[in-house]
């Protein structure tokens, strides 16, 4: 992973990136902008950040393969 050094701070992608998430069992794409900058700067660790679908689906799958042992 490169991380994007701005304002004093690193981020994991830097604008205009497309990355994903994965909240309430969904996986969400987004595109990093400002907005994305405030939210990791508030609560960074309460998401996992992935750049491809693949890692993100990969992540949801263990997940529900935890939640159903």
């Amino acid at each position: 992973m490169n991380w994007v050094y701005k304002n004093n701070r690193y981020y994991p992608f830097d604008e205009g990136d497309t990355y994903y998430t994965v909240e309430n069992q969904q996986i969400v794409e987004s595109v990093w902008d400002s907005v994305s900058e405030e939210i990791y700067d508030e609560c960074g660790d309460k998401y996992k950040y992935f750049h491809t679908y693949r890692s993100a689906y990969s992540f949801w799958l263990m997940k529900e393969y935890d939640k159903n042992k």
